[in-house]
C-alpha cells in the first residue's frame, strides 16, 4: 500500500487528460519513438548513477540483513500486538491523557487507565522485552511493490502509546525511576519503525512525540534519581531523526523505481497507473493499448526521469533544516504543478511526497528529543546542586559547549526560571516566538517543556 501525504493536484483529471492522449496517440510516429529511445537511454544512465552511489535501486534492496529469530524483536512485538487489548475508545482515551486534556486528579480517570494497563499487561511485558533487542526485522516482502504493506506501524504507534501511559501512571503513583525507564523503552520502539521508505520515518517521529510528551509529563512535578535522568538522557541522544529521514527518502526513490518498472511490464500500463493507491476508482480507463507504444514508454521514461530529478533535488533539501527550507522557491510542490502537460507526469504527482511536511515533522522531531535531554539534565543539575542554573551553559552534559540549537530559530533554545521549576521552548513550525506558549495544532505555537519545581 502506498502511503503518501495528499496532494492538490486532481487525480481524475489527471487521468481523463492521459486518457485522451494516449487513446489518440495509439499509432507511434517515427519521431515519437525517437523521444521513447532518448528517454529511456537517459533514465538508464540516470539509474546507473544512482547504483554507483551505492543508494538502492531495487525494491529488493530495501530488505534488511537476515536476523536469528532467537534476536528478531519483530517476533516478540507481532506477540504483543496478538495480546494487546485497546479499542477505539481506550485508545482515545490514553490519548488525550498522554495530551493532558484529563487530569489525573480525577479518581475515574485513574480508575479508567488502570484498568487499561492491566488488561495490556501481558502485552506490555512483550512490548518492554522487545524494546531492548538490538535488531528487529518485520520481513517484508518489498516484491510486491505498490500492494505492499506496513500494518506493523500502527500497532508500533499503540505500543507507544500504552508506554506512555504506563510512565504516566508510575510517575502519578511516585515511582519516578521507573517510570522515565519505561519512557526510555518507549523512545527504543522508534528503532522498530526503522524501515527505509518515507513512512516508517513519520510513524519515527510520531512515536518521538509521544514518548517526548510522556517524558515531560513524568519530569513535570517530580525529582528523579541523576543516574535516572541522565540514562534517559542518553538513550534519547542516540536517535538521529535527521539521518532516518535521508535514508528513507534513498528507500523511498528506489520502492518507486521499482514501481515504474511493475508499470512499465504491465500490459495495460494506464490501467496499472489507475489502480495505484491514491488514484483508484477515479477517471476513465482507455482501452488496452499494446506495450510497444512508443508514446506510453516515452511517457513511462519521461515520467521517470522527472521523479528521480525531483527526489534527488529533495534528498539534498533533506539536509536543510526547514526553517531554510521554507524560503526555497519554487519548492518541490510547486515545481510538480507548472510540470508541462506532454508527456502526462502522473506517476510523479502520485510517488512524490510532499517532503516539505516531513521535514517540519523532522524538525520537531529534532526539537522533542533535544528538549527531553535539557529538561533531563536540568533534573540532574538540581539533585546535584540544589536548584536550577541561570543558563543553559551551566549544565552539566553540556559545559564547556554552545547550548543545543533549536532547529526551528537556528538559535539556542528558550530557557527561563519559571517559580520553583523552569520553561524551555521551541519556535516550533511557525518560525516565530510565540513566549513559550502551545498551539492548538502541530503546526502553531511553541513546543514547549514546563516543570513546575
Amino acid at each position: 500500500m502506498l502511503n503518501r501525504m495528499p496532494r492538490t493536484r486532481e487525480w481524475a483529471f489527471l487521468v481523463a487528460g492521459a486518457t485522451v492522449v494516449l487513446a489518440a496517440s495509439s499509432c507511434a510516429s517515427p519521431t515519437t519513438f525517437i523521444r521513447a529511445r532518448q528517454a529511456e537511454q537517459r533514465l538508464q544512465k540516470v539509474i546507473k548513477q544512482i547504483a554507483a552511489s551505492g543508494a538502492p535501486v531495487k525494491a529488493m534492496q530495501l530488505a534488511k540483513p537476515p536476523v536469528p529469530d532467537a534476536e528478531n524483536a519483530a517476533l516478540v512485538y507481532q506477540k504483543a500486538f496478538a495480546a494487546m487489548r485497546f479499542p477505539p475508545d481506550d485508545r482515545q482515551f490514553a490519548t488525550k491523557l498522554t495530551r493532558d486534556r484529563l487530569s489525573l486528579a480525577d479518581p475515574a480517570v485513574v480508575a479508567r487507565a488502570g484498568g487499561i494497563l492491566k488488561q495490556n499487561a501481558k502485552a506490555l511485558q512483550l512490548i518492554h522485552r522487545a524494546a531492548v533487542m538490538p535488531r528487529c526485522d518485520f520481513r517484508l516482502d518489498w516484491t510486491k511493490g505498490a500492494e505492499l504493506q506496513f500494518p506493523q506501524f500502527g500497532h508500533l504507534r499503540d505500543c507507544s502509546l500504552l508506554l506512555a501511559l504506563e510512565a504516566i501512571m508510575l510517575a502519578h503513583r511516585g515511582q519516578v525511576d521507573q517510570a522515565l525507564a519505561v519512557c526510555g523503552d518507549g523512545f527504543r520502539v522508534v528503532k522498530a519503525a526503522d524501515e527505509p521508505i518515507l513512512i516508517g520515518a513519520i510513524v519515527q517521529y510520531a512515536i518521538i512525540a509521544m514518548s517526548s510528551r510522556s517524558a515531560e509529563r513524568v519530569l513535570r512535578d517530580s525529582q528523579p534519581s541523576v543516574s535516572a535522568c541522565r540514562g534517559l538522557a542518553q538513550c534519547v541522544a542516540s536517535i538521529d531523526p535527521n539521518g532516518s529521514l535521508i535514508s528513507a527518502l534513498k528507500g523511498e526513490r528506489g520502492w518507486a523505481i521499482s514501481i515504474f518498472d511493475q508499470i512499465r511490464a504491465s500490459p495495460d500500463p494506464v490501467k496499472a497507473v489507475s489502480e495505484l493507491p491514491g488514484g483508484q476508482g477515479q477517471g476513465e480507463r482507455p482501452s488496452r493499448l499494446p506495450h510497444s507504444n512508443s508514446f506510453i514508454r516515452w511517457w513511462l521514461a519521461s515520467d521517470e526521469l522527472t521523479y528521480l530529478e525531483l527526489m534527488d533535488r529533495g534528498i539534498k533539501e533533506a539536509a536543510l533544516p526547514y526553517r531554510k527550507l521554507v524560503h526555497i522557491h519554487p519548492s518541490l510542490e510547486e515545481t510538480i504543478d507548472r510540470l508541462p502537460r506532454m508527456p502526462p507526469r502522473l506517476i510523479t504527482a502520485l510517488l512524490l511526497p510532499v517532503l516539505s511536511r516531513a521535514q517540519s515533522s523532522r524538525d520537531r522531531a529534532i526539537a522533542n528529543l533535544k528538549l527531553v535531554q535539557i529538561a533531563l539534565l536540568l533534573k540532574a543539575y538540581r539533585a546535584e546542586h540544589g536548584g536550577y542554573p541561570s543558563s543553559l551553559q551551566q549544565l552539566g552534559g553540556i559545559k564547556g559547549r554552545p547550548p543545543p540549537t533549536d532547529p526551528f530559530s537556528g538559535k539556542p533554545f528558550v530557557y527561563s526560571r519559571d517559580g520553583a521549576g523552569f520553561l524551555v521552548y521551541s519556535w516550533g513550525p511557525n518560525l516565530k516566538d510565540d513566549g513559550g506558549k502551545p498551539g492548538k495544532r502541530s503546526d502553531d505555537g511553541d513546543i514547549v517543556v514546563r516543570c513546575v519545581r
